[in-house]
Parts: structure tokens; C-alpha cells; sequence
């Protein structure tokens, strides 16, 4: 059966470049030109915002909206899939070319592991993608 791993994460995306691109991750049924990166040749990448299974709570709800006052597209992801080619880290890894560099470190969510208690959180700094483990504090 295999073991899944949720994403949670809201997406800041100042470039506009990629949005064809995730609408179709989001159902839409035009496949968009995709670009050179290691994340489309994975065999899972167009369902992985979409995906979901009952080993975590709620459902998936990944959506993209528009903030009128950022002027920025925001990417929440809500889904969980079976990680075994890294689509996680690969798709954090290409949407981060699409995200502001600020100069701080933002929060941008978690993901966790099926079997762990606790999650890995998910920065973004410097035009690059931050893990970071949580874990439990010995008192």
C-alpha cells in the first residue's frame, strides 16, 4: 500500500509564469509547456494537489487565489500523496523560482511523514527551500 506524506503550505507566487501550470496540477484539463525540470518526470506530479487518502484528517482543499493586496498569487496546498520519488521537494524545489526574494526567512508550512509525530517545517530564504525538523524537547 505504501505510506503518504501531507503537504500543508501557503505558496506566496509573484511570478505569474508558472499559474497554467498549477491549474492544471488543479484539475484544469489544458496540459500547459512544461519546463525542464526533474519534477515532471516523476509519474505523480499532475495529481499531487489533488491527492488525498484517509490516513490524515479532512480533506484535500488546494486552491489558488489571487490577493488583490499583496498583488500575488497565493498557492495553498492541502493534499497528501505517496512521496516516493520526492514530488514534495521537487515541486517546492521548482516553485520556488516563482517566489519573491526578500531577504528573510518566511513560513511557508509543513509536511510530515504517515508514521512521525511530528512535522517538517518548510521555510523559504534567499531564493531557496528550508527544512527544518521538529522535535520534541527533552524536559
Amino acid at each position: 500500500m505504501g505510506m503518504y506524506t501531507k503537504l500543508h503550505a501557503n505558496i506566496p507566487i509573484k511570478d505569474g509564469k508558472c499559474i497554467d501550470i498549477i491549474n492544471y496540477m488543479l484539475g484544469d484539463t489544458i496540459k500547459p509547456i512544461l519546463p525542464n525540470h526533474e519534477l515532471f518526470n516523476t509519474d505523480r506530479w499532475q495529481f499531487m494537489l489533488k491527492s488525498c487518502s484517509y490516513y490524515f484528517t479532512g480533506t484535500n482543499n488546494s486552491k489558488l487565489y489571487y490577493d488583490k493586496n499583496t498583488k500575488e498569487y497565493v498557492l495553498h496546498c492541502d493534499c497528501d500523496l505517496k512521496n516516493y520519488c520526492n514530488e514534495i521537494e521537487l515541486f517546492l524545489d521548482w516553485i520556488s523560482n516563482f517566489m519573491e526574494n526578500n531577504g528573510y526567512k518566511n513560513f511557508l508550512g509543513y509536511m510530515r511523514y504517515e508514521e512521525f509525530t511530528y512535522p517538517t517545517l518548510i521555510f523559504y530564504e534567499d531564493g531557496k527551500i528550508i527544512y527544518e525538523n521538529v522535535e520534541k524537547e527533552n524536559k
